[in-house]
């Protein structure tokens, strides 16, 4: 899988890896962890958008990549009445 991340290519190709070959590779351990699905956060931009990369696994070895951006609006600054 193919992302743009600041302006360059990365190349997630983690399908048929290990969660070990996939903790080197990323050198961290995922921000979600839950027993079928790792989820890393690999790019927040001006801390409105953020990027997730999703890993779901069968038999501890990934099997389905997808990505998923979020956005979320600044909290404005509010006048007490």
């Amino acid at each position: 899988m193919y992302l743009k991340i600041k302006n360059k290519i990365v190349n997630y190709n983690f399908l048929g890896k290990t969660r070990k070959e996939i903790y080197k590779a990323m050198g961290r351990l995922p921000d979600q962890k839950e027993n079928s699905l790792w989820c890393y956060t690999v790019d927040i931009s001006w801390r409105i958008r953020k990027t997730l990369l999703r890993i779901e696994f069968e038999n501890d070895v990934a099997s389905h990549l997808s990505s998923t951006c979020i956005y979320e609006l600044p909290l404005k600054n509010k006048k007490e009445t």
